[in-house]
């Protein structure tokens, strides 16, 4: 189902198509440290579900740059812990779990959904996601989102990014 939401795609093609701006390429570069400090921390297994603003012509559609990029990561688990010693991880790494300190660091309302937790919790959850990110907010018109695995070419991608900010060729050409 190639057609369908959350579309496939790879660090290297966010690049590509998405960082066409200074502000978005900042955005990509914010997302892809998030994206490190959440394997950092053991959550390497799962992918990302990315949408709002960013992946959107807001540009053309309201005469802005987008402000975020929002992010749903569904991983699982880091091996070897529990319910607690998770709870104690995110009281740890606020800037990494909590959306508000996640938005200031990272430039990503970001959210995390245990792939291992609760079945009907993860249903619950994805379809609150797929509903919430479904539609444009001002004017509902249908959208999709964007699938990104957590291992991707993130390396690459940034090289990329780096030659754009450091006022190289356009991202998309890097």
């Amino acid at each position: 189902m190639a057609l369908a939401s959350p579309y496939a795609t790879t660090a290297s093609e966010l690049v590509a198509r998405l960082g066409d701006t200074a502000q978005r390429c900042a955005l990509l570069k914010g997302l892809f440290a998030y994206r490190q400090a959440l394997v950092a921390l053991g959550f390497s297994d799962g992918f990302q579900w990315l949408d709002g603003s960013f992946v959107e012509d807001v540009e053309g559609h309201e005469q802005r740059a987008p402000n975020d990029i929002d992010v749903v990561t569904f991983a699982t688990t880091p091996s070897g812990l529990d319910a607690a010693q998770v709870h104690a991880l995110a009281q740890a790494h606020p800037d990494v779990f909590m959306p508000a300190q996640t938005k200031r660091r990272f430039g990503c309302d970001a959210y995390l959904v245990r792939l291992d937790g609760s079945p009907v919790r993860l249903v619950s959850r994805a379809a609150y996601y797929q509903g919430l990110f479904s539609h444009r907010r001002s004017d509902n018109v249908w959208k999709g989102m964007l699938a990104l695995p957590l291992q991707s070419d993130d390396a690459d991608a940034m090289t990329a990014l780096s030659r754009f900010l450091e006022g190289g060729n356009d991202a998309a050409s890097a």
